[in-house]
């Protein structure tokens, strides 16, 4: 029995349930690992079961339900290093680990694993593209039920509706995000925003970002609308309105990646950044049929749409 481990913010618990997905779809019985929501603060949290109906089958299940409803705010804030030492080995890999070579690229030898704990982003789309029918229907958002969002996603469904994504936040701090290219920096909107008014007719493009103040001072126009009313532990309603969009002017990022891939529309258009890392070609992380644009530095004070 394999387990995934799962981490980071719901793009990236994606990719890692992907890979489980598939893995148990080819004969090998592979199960999820949270356990590292136990001890480590991570966006959100676990979203999986939050975004999706989806049936999870976890890694000690019980144990990890437990603390985290109960144990886990004196874990992750304790500033008792020996409480935190005795739960590190409560909660240690017991099974043998094996690391991800390359985040953006595939790796076969994984299918050839047993009794591992999978520990990477797995950030490739040939570990599942054979697979986007069941990952398509385990990926089926939890619908929103408010007024706001309702009338916003009927918006989006009767126009030529295009999703941009704009990621700021920590990708903005050197300190925590060295490798990150911030596009917002360079001309990829610029151009981007042009191939799609060159492609699409009578575009209305919704703005996502964490950072909605930035995008209201610099991308503007008649056909702009900003979308950040969900924060917190309603962000993966972003993540559901980006999908339902037609077309996708995605970021570096995979809360932005998913919404494109998952969407159903067969004449979409998904515009998408050459460069995702600065030191790592993307590799095979876009699908056949991406439009994928240039990164280049360039000062862009302002873009009007």
């Amino acid at each position: 029995m394999n387990k995934v481990v799962i981490f980071g913010g719901l793009g990236n618990q994606m990719f890692q349930f992907a890979l489980a997905i598939a893995m148990d779809s080819i004969g090998k019985p592979t199960k999820i690992s949270v356990n590292d929501y136990i001890l480590h603060e991570h966006y959100q949290g676990f979203e999986l079961i939050k975004a999706f109906d989806i049936p999870i089958c976890f890694d000690d299940r019980f144990r990890v339900i437990y603390v985290s409803k109960f144990l886990r705010p004196l874990l992750v804030h304790s500033k008792l290093n020996w409480f935190k030492k005795i739960a590190k080995n409560v909660f240690r890999f017991s099974d043998k680990i094996y690391y991800e070579k390359d985040e953006f690229c595939f790796d076969e030898q994984v299918y050839q694993l047993d009794n591992c704990y999978l520990i990477g982003g797995w950030k490739s789309t040939l570990y599942f593209d054979s697979h986007k029918s069941l990952i398509q229907e385990v990926f089926n958002f939890k619908k929103p039920v408010d007024d706001v969002n309702l009338s916003i996603s009927r918006k989006i469904q009767s126009c030529n509706s295009v999703a941009v994504h704009i990621r700021r936040g920590n990708y903005s701090d050197p300190s925590q995000n060295q490798n990150r290219v911030l596009l917002d920096e360079t001309d990829y909107y610029k151009n981007a925003f042009q191939y799609i008014n060159e492609h699409v007719s009578n575009p209305v493009f919704y703005i996502f970002s964490d950072d909605p103040e930035w995008v209201r001072t610099n991308i503007k126009g008649d056909n702009v609308f900003y979308v950040s009313h969900n924060t917190g532990a309603n962000s993966y309603l972003d993540m559901y309105l980006m999908s339902i969009c037609k077309h996708f002017i995605i970021a570096n990022s995979s809360f932005s990646w998913w919404p494109a891939w998952l969407s159903k529309n067969e004449n979409k258009i998904v515009v998408s950044p050459d460069t995702w890392e600065a030191k790592c070609p993307n590799r095979t992380v876009y699908p056949e049929g991406w439009k994928v644009v240039p990164v280049s530095s360039q000062d862009i004070e302002f873009i009007e749409v």
